[in-house]
């Protein structure tokens, strides 16, 4: 595959790899490769997790078996369970524009492949510990912050991108790449987030670090939410 600079990706060019030339989605396809989206972002252990959830009765304990071989890659399962298989062809043919891409797709290239769609359209994989009782742990800790947090829905984010951004047409932001609505939506947020720092510094008598507006923006950066092991064993031994 050749070399791509992440940097550029805000312009939307395509990607030239060695099976084809991969496009950014755009929203305007969002609502219907969402959902497969959620699937081709999920990595083995994140797989692995989802079986256990919904295995009370037992009826998984095969494939979960099978699947935590460390011999057994993400490649095969994805290639084993239809919904997967039927995700990743959705989302590769949609971006690589051919229908029959899945066919050039190989245990050798699998991961490159996907790591740039992935990083192309903003997705990442939740990040998993392999110890499910730490696991645990961390979804609780989601489950409280996500209480607490304020839900910004899709909706919310395009209205904004109109009223405060470049005041573009929803038409407009229709095509706009994935990556570009996000980038824009939290670049209005860092301004946003730069005025408001900068009135109170004004009135503040201690002395503040202010962000810039235009300070880089991570779209993949992992909120935290876990333990260390260490961490974790200090919390048995207290109780």
């Amino acid at each position: 595959m050749e070399r791509y600079n992440e940097e550029y990706f805000i312009l939307g060019m395509p990607i030239e790899t060695d099976i084809g030339t991969c496009h950014f989605i755009k929203v305007e396809d969002y609502p219907r490769l969402q959902p497969f989206m959620n699937y081709v972002k999920m990595s083995k252990l994140e797989i692995i997790n989802e079986l256990h959830k919904d295995n009370k009765t037992g009826k998984h304990d095969m494939l979960i078996e099978v699947f935590q071989d460390d011999r057994v890659t993400l490649f095969q399962i994805s290639g084993n369970l239809p919904s997967f298989n039927e995700a990743y062809s959705e989302v590769f043919s949609h971006v690589f524009n051919d229908d029959t891409i899945m066919n050039r797709i190989s245990e050798d290239n699998f991961q490159q492949i996907r790591q740039l769609v992935m990083r192309m359209n903003c997705m990442k994989e939740e990040l998993i510990n392999p110890n499910p009782e730490i696991q645990r742990a961390w979804e609780r800790s989601k489950r409280v912050k996500a209480q607490d947090a304020e839900m910004i829905s899709f909706s919310d984010m395009a209205t904004s991108i109109s009223v405060f951004g470049s005041k573009p047409s929803y038409n407009a932001i229709a095509n706009l790449t994935i990556y570009q609505f996000f980038m824009e939506y939290q670049r209005i947020a860092q301004g946003f987030a730069y005025e408001t720092a900068t009135l109170f510094a004004t009135v503040s008598a201690e002395k503040m670090k202010i962000d810039s507006w235009s300070k880089h923006i991570d779209l993949y950066q992992e909120e935290r939410h876990e333990l260390s092991q260490g961490q974790f064993n200090e919390i048995k031994k207290a109780f």
